[in-house]
């Protein structure tokens, strides 16, 4: 299984142009969802923020969080 996380450095913009068909997961921490629409699980502590968490999710898509 092929797994992109996508964290907080610098050059994780980078990822945005990068084939989907690369991979079998896509997992966001943070912000770092706003990289690329296509992520399924975005995970983030208790105190991330609501203003900064997506407005709706698409099919498929998952947030973990501490309680999950």
């Amino acid at each position: 299984m092929n797994v992109l996380m996508l964290g907080s450095g610098p050059n994780v913009t980078e990822a945005a142009a990068w084939h989907r068909g690369q991979f079998d997961v896509i997992v966001a921490i943070n912000n770092a969802w706003r990289v690329r629409d296509d992520w399924d699980y975005l995970v983030h502590p208790s105190d991330f923020p609501e203003e900064r968490q997506p407005e709706a999710l698409k099919e498929g898509q998952q947030v973990i969080t501490y309680e999950a």
